[in-house]
């Protein structure tokens, strides 16, 4: 949606994507990278420019973020009055990030947004009469949750369509063709890959779905989660005779992926396909090569986060390590799929950051292409449709406490996204602007909470590994005196936060004591 209005001089106005006002102001689009970006402003204009939909959503936030402290789009943001002290200097910036592919889950990125460009049109368009707006800053989720990086067997060979009239597409498990347990990503049983109509089936159903979305640039062959392979002939001479008699299944799964790369590239040959080095295929397979076009996301579930995945003297890093090298080898592209979700919904900042920071930079240095992190932290965004809400409920969540666990973890990944742009950045010096930028006044009082968790975490040498932090992070961490503590500078914040008459920051302040208060309290 391109609107034909054209805004006065003196009109305060935002222009987003490859706008004619971009083009007034001298930015040349076709010149930036697709995760580039460029800010342009004056007294009363911002210009949002990107290389690509992904570059224009980075100037968005970085604009929000360094304007007014605001790390996404929400309720929050509708309410800050945009153009009454616009009042910007003259200024332009930019950037290109380290990794290429960045793929992580973080303030920048929701996959929950698919209304972004919805919300960016409301907000500059509709409410602000920006002259110009970008209509689709968000994505069909619809195609990417079918073809990005996840577990996609099962949307191939869907068992209501084919279980019955073709049985023998599924594995054989004890003798017995078996069907997924469950219709979502988390079936627990594979696909039966050695079948050359599955492989036919899945390479075609790719070709269908390419044609009909030419925008994709990558397609998923993930594989179901957990493990599930069968034993009948054809699913065995795929096997590496070793690794089965182990219960790994590499070999089997990227001859498979071999394949069905070798006939979609017959008709898209720049396409990437998406695997998975996970679980009982978190080895590399003992092929001598893997076909240019597959993408590996190597998993590192259960490492140990109090170390860096390099530090020989962790011996669960060590073997991720280890792993890593030899996968790299092949020479494909390949990014980290890095747990930090802790527990799902924590009220505080886990300290992770200066651990992460220096793994990317290890990261960079061995030649990783990309980083992502498993789930969203905050759950999806909270003006989200209440059915996409529903979907990110856990245990015995209503509504209110969904909103205020959207909250958790958010100066992790907001400085994380930070950092994969920049490895080499001040940690300490982002961390100083975040409470500066999203607490405000109250900023001195929230920082003292996390220097206090991050004291606790860095006096704490025992290993951390993922699922310890599903529910022990508080009671690993939290001594005598801790609660206290942090319910007196909570309420130091609220007060500091209602005498500023800041009525963003003060409900901001108020929805962040009521999680840690209620939540940790008991």
């Amino acid at each position: 949606m391109k609107s034909t209005r054209k805004a006065p001089k003196d009109t305060p106005a935002i222009f987003a994507g490859n706008t004619r006002a971009a083009r007034e102001a001298g930015i040349d689009i076709s010149k930036l990278g697709k995760r580039e970006w460029r800010i342009k402003s004056d007294d009363n204009r911002v210009i949002l420019a990107g290389g690509s939909v992904t570059g224009s959503m980075y100037a968005l936030y970085v604009f929000l973020e360094k304007k007014f402290g605001v790390l996404y789009l929400s309720p929050e943001a509708e309410r800050i009055p945009f153009f009454r002290k616009l009042s910007l200097e003259r200024t332009e910036l930019g950037g290109k990030p380290a990794f290429e592919s960045n793929c992580n889950y973080h303030g920048y990125f929701r996959a929950s947004t698919g209304t972004a460009g919805k919300k960016l049109v409301e907000l500059y368009e509709l409410k602000h009469r920006s002259a110009e707006a970008y209509e689709d800053m968000g994505y069909d989720r619809k195609v990417s949750v079918k073809t990005g990086h996840c577990h996609a067997f099962f949307r191939y060979v869907p068992p209501k369509k084919y279980f019955k009239e073709h049985p023998e597409y599924f594995p054989l498990i004890k003798g017995k063709r078996t069907n997924y347990e469950k219709p979502n990503y988390s079936v627990k049983v594979q696909t039966n890959v050695g079948s050359k109509e599955v492989q036919e089936l899945v390479a075609q159903k790719m070709i269908r779905i390419l044609r009909e979305h030419p925008d994709i640039k990558m397609i998923g062959l993930g594989m179901n989660d957990g493990a599930g392979w069968g034993d009948s002939p054809e699913e065995r001479a795929m096997d590496d005779e070793e690794e089965y008699r182990r219960g790994v299944y590499s070999t089997r799964y990227f001859r498979f992926a071999n394949i069905v790369a070798e006939k979609v590239a017959k008709v898209f040959p720049d396409v990437k396909i998406h695997t998975y080095a996970y679980f009982s295929c978190e080895e590399p397979p003992k092929l001598e090569k893997l076909h240019p076009n597959l993408i590996i996301e190597f998993c590192t579930y259960r490492r140990d986060y109090k170390r860096t995945l390099d530090d020989p003297s962790s011996p669960v890093n060590a073997y991720w390590n280890k792993l890593l090298l030899k996968w790299l080898k092949f020479g494909n592209a390949l990014y980290i799929r890095d747990y930090l979700v802790f527990g799902g919904f924590p009220a505080f900042d886990v300290p992770v950051l200066k651990i992460i920071q220096r793994d990317l930079q290890y990261y960079r240095k061995i030649g990783v292409t990309g980083y992502y992190t498993e789930c969203m932290v905050d759950g999806c965004a909270p003006d989200a449709p209440e059915k996409v809400r529903k979907g990110y409920y856990r245990r015995d969540m209503n509504p209110e406490k969904q909103l205020l666990y959207w909250t958790g973890m958010k100066m992790e990944f907001h400085l994380l996204g930070r950092l994969l742009w920049n490895p080499d950045a001040d940690l300490e010096t982002l961390k100083k602007e975040y409470f500066k930028n999203y607490y405000g006044a109250a900023a001195e009082a929230m920082e003292k909470i996390y220097r206090r968790i991050e004291q606790r975490w860095d006096n704490d040498s025992a290993p951390y590994v993922w699922n310890k932090f599903d529910t022990n992070f508080p009671a690993m961490l939290f001594q005598d005196g801790d609660m206290d503590f942090l319910e007196k500078e909570l309420a130091k914040a609220v007060a500091i936060a209602e005498k500023s008459k800041d009525p963003v920051l003060a409900e901001r302040l108020k929805r962040e004591e009521k999680l840690i208060l209620g939540e940790y309290r008991k």
